[in-house]
């Protein structure tokens, strides 16, 4: 899903599916709801990619239950700062810390030029949920801890 495309028509589906997700999430009773954030490295300006996700995100967010935590997880993001820049805004508009980041390690190894430590430190209190796997550093493997 890209809830920051430039495409209107690709973030009504990402809505849908988001709101369906959600809905579900909901009847099992789920506390947290974890999201990819559809950042793809030099296919967006930068700002324009902010700008887009962070109107998507407050308009998706802005009516949610507050018993359910909501965390978008890097994927091919080179380094935090996108996140970071992403989830402050939409915290400060939204005026409560409704959005938080869900590291994923496995994916700071395959598809980031920085370190894990540089992320933890990036990130800081914003990570509030852990994804853990291992890969080869090149592809996402998706392997057990070894």
């Amino acid at each position: 899903m890209v809830p920051a495309s430039r495409d209107i028509l690709i973030q009504e589906v990402a809505r849908r599916r988001f709101q369906s997700a959600y809905e579900l999430a909901k009847v099992v009773g789920a506390q947290h709801f974890i999201l990819h954030t559809g950042y793809i490295p030099k296919t967006y300006p930068r700002e324009s990619w902010i700008n887009n996700s962070v109107k998507f995100w407050v308009d998706f967010l802005s009516n949610k239950n507050s018993s359910m935590q909501f965390h978008l997880e890097n994927v091919y993001d080179d380094d935090y700062s996108v996140i970071s820049e992403l989830l402050d805004r939409v915290n400060e508009i939204l005026q409560r810390n409704v959005l938080t980041s869900c590291l994923d390690i496995g994916h700071v190894h395959s598809n980031s030029s920085k370190t894990l430590e540089g992320w933890i430190k990036g990130l800081g209190d914003r990570i509030q949920y852990v994804h853990l796997h291992n890969n080869d550093e090149i592809f996402d493997n998706h392997w057990g801890l070894l």
